[in-house]
């Protein structure tokens, strides 16, 4: 597993009988030892993974020495910490990988059923479709293209598991800028929002006044009786576009050329599928006669969870 650019190695065995509890850390070019007040017990086979979401090492179950374990365990700075949540996956094989989208940790048991961890608690999912239960180990992995886990079983093969629907990002539009830069706007995270999580909108390359406006709208095709995209060469902001309706704004600092704005999505089944667009806009007195330079532009989509 990999942890502050390191990559986590616990436990095994050393012949068929003796099971280690032992971690050790590289970093690309040496391992190193590290020691802990509180250990977990000697285990082979656990699933571990990256959670990226609370910057730590998660480590779930393993084979023990008098059968499977189902305890649950961190890996901080100072060391392992037992966590002691009120649900748990049931003990045996297990797939684990993060969903990014979600910032989730997911573990599909081998013998059926579908858990995820938020930082606090286990919780057992229901997905619609699923793959059977299996006697081999099967493994999992993040899929960043298709912002899915994808799950390979040798009896039934491949399986992708994340929200319905998806959610989505994507820009569009264009920039303009002056000798402050060309402001451009991204999804913190690279991926879209989410019912009831944060949604983190980022504006780079931006000029050095200390305020930039985030522009937040319905529709990317109609707005104030006009059709969009507007040409705002019409009032003197040559090459500038608007791309989106302007029916909220929110300011934010600008800090090192970025600004962000943390945004948070209503956990309401109406939100679900529903898409936002937005634009930035800075004051650059160097860009034109209005002084304001645009961002292209961002369409989010509100996935599931």
């Amino acid at each position: 597993m990999i942890k502050n650019h390191c990559i986590v190695l616990f436990g095994g065995a050393h012949g068929w009988s003796r099971r280690l509890n032992d971690t050790w850390t590289f970093d690309g070019t040496t391992w190193r030892e590290l020691k802990s007040a509180s250990q977990p017990a000697p285990r082979t086979r656990p699933a571990m993974v990256f959670d990226a979401a609370r910057r730590q090492v998660l480590m779930f179950g393993g084979q023990g020495g008098s059968g499977a374990l189902d305890d649950t365990w961190v890996l901080l700075r100072d060391g392992w910490v037992l966590r002691m949540p009120a649900n748990r996956p049931p003990a045996g094989s297990h797939a684990i990988a993060f969903d990014a989208v979600r910032q989730r940790v997911v573990i599909r048991v081998a013998t059926g059923g579908t858990w995820e961890w938020d930082g606090f608690d286990w919780t057992q999912r229901a997905p619609a479709t699923a793959p059977p239960s299996t006697v081999f180990d099967t493994i999992a992995s993040w899929d960043p293209l298709r912002a899915r886990v994808v799950l390979y079983t040798p009896e039934s093969g491949t399986w992708l598991y994340g929200a319905e629907p998806p959610a989505a990002v994507e820009t569009f539009g264009h920039s303009c800028g002056g000798a402050g830069g060309i402001p451009t706007l991204a999804s913190q995270s690279g991926y879209g929002p989410t019912l009831g999580e944060r949604f983190t909108l980022m504006a780079s390359s931006l000029p050095t006044h200390p305020l930039a406006v985030l522009e937040l709208g319905a529709s990317r095709t109609w707005w104030g009786g006009q059709a969009l995209p507007l040409d705002l060469g019409l009032l003197g902001m040559t090459g500038c576009a608007l791309f989106v309706s302007l029916d909220l704004e929110a300011r934010a600092t600008v800090a090192n050329g970025a600004a962000v704005w943390p945004l948070r999505i209503p956990d309401m089944p109406a939100v679900l599928g529903a898409t936002l667009y937005g634009q930035v806009v800075a004051h650059d007195p160097t860009a034109n006669t209005p002084g304001l330079v645009w961002s292209d532009a961002l369409s989010a989509t509100v996935g599931g969870r």
